[in-house]
């Protein structure tokens, strides 16, 4: 069972945008799968006007998965044979569940039905020092002083992230680094210990050389290291 999130910037989106997918992963030509794929497509909390998004739309997906898992069944698929994918905001939400054993078992879901993620073109981190791209030697000398103090930085990057925190700069900053850190994968796979990550599933994550998001190649490599 392929569970498809589609992006949107956590603002916009539907679940028809993935549909193009299920033409070809679905299909009984399909020469590439042994058993026939079935793929669901959820729906979730988006951050539209002053909205928040997080966490509903991260407790959307998971309410997918166990749905999938009590009814796979009845459709021919395999409860216990999930893939997660998902592109840009999508993949984001894909990373974060499926990237948290422990969320997931904490909500009565066993981790090791998800199998797979492939994320294509999506934030890992979100938090506000995840969005600086260096672009030459010398904002590799300065990064860590704009990813960690300069506030300017701050500011231009919190109104992109209203959808996620549902604020802006002129309400709590540490109320806003909290829900920014929660909703990051990479800060949940840097606190997480050495047995917890032996349980991860397979993580595929795909972007382009050119012409797609500064950060994918970034947290890419934070993804490989961690």
């Amino acid at each position: 069972v392929v569970i498809a999130i589609h992006g949107g910037a956590w603002e916009v989106g539907y679940r028809e945008y993935v549909g193009f997918m299920a033409r070809h992963l679905c299909s009984s030509s399909n020469q590439n799968f042994q058993n026939q794929v079935i793929m669901v497509s959820p729906t979730y909390k988006l951050g539209l006007y002053q909205d928040q998004m997080w966490p509903q739309s991260r407790d959307d997906i998971i309410e997918a998965i166990r749905w999938v898992t009590k009814n796979a069944q009845e459709h021919g698929g395999d409860p216990n044979c999930i893939i997660l994918t998902g592109h840009s905001a999508g993949g984001h939400l894909a990373a974060a569940v499926g990237l948290d054993p422990d969320l997931l078992l904490s909500r009565g879901i066993e981790p090791r039905c998800i199998k797979a993620l492939f994320l294509v073109s999506c934030p890992l981190g979100v938090q506000i020092r995840d969005w600086f791209v260096p672009k030459n030697f010398f904002d590799r000398i300065k990064e860590p002083f704009v990813r960690f103090f300069d506030r300017s930085f701050r500011k231009r990057m919190i109104p992109m992230l209203r959808p996620v925190v549902g604020i802006d700069e002129g309400d709590n900053m540490q109320a806003i680094i909290a829900t920014l850190k929660e909703a990051s994968p990479l800060a949940t796979l840097k606190r997480m210990n050495h047995n917890t990550k032996q349980k991860l599933p397979y993580v595929h994550y795909a972007y382009a050389s050119e012409g797609d998001f500064g950060t994918c190649g970034i947290h890419a490599r934070r993804l490989k290291r961690l």
